[in-house]
């Protein structure tokens, strides 16, 4: 599974792939340390995503969803009230 970076799309074309591959490399080293407990990084990691981390398990509908309701809030007060018809 390739990782892509939605914000690389506001990025200049010149850096948009770069980002896109450095996004892919360290989460594919993420997932090696995973995979391999004698990495001297491995308790740092499973610190980091929790005890029982399945990268097969994403579920991007979930994520979304968390997501919006997580900064709702914070995207509706930086939305422009919308004007009431007379």
């Amino acid at each position: 599974m390739a990782a892509t970076c939605r914000l690389a799309g506001a990025l200049p074309s010149s850096l948009r792939s770069r980002v896109t591959t450095v996004s892919t490399q360290k989460y594919d080293l993420s997932l090696a340390v995973l995979a391999d407990p004698t990495y001297p990084e491995y308790l740092e990691r499973i610190e980091w995503v929790g005890e029982g981390f399945d990268p097969e398990a994403f579920a991007i509908e979930e994520a979304n969803a968390r997501l919006a309701a997580r900064f709702a809030s914070s995207y509706a007060s930086n939305q422009a009230p919308v004007p009431s018809r007379p």
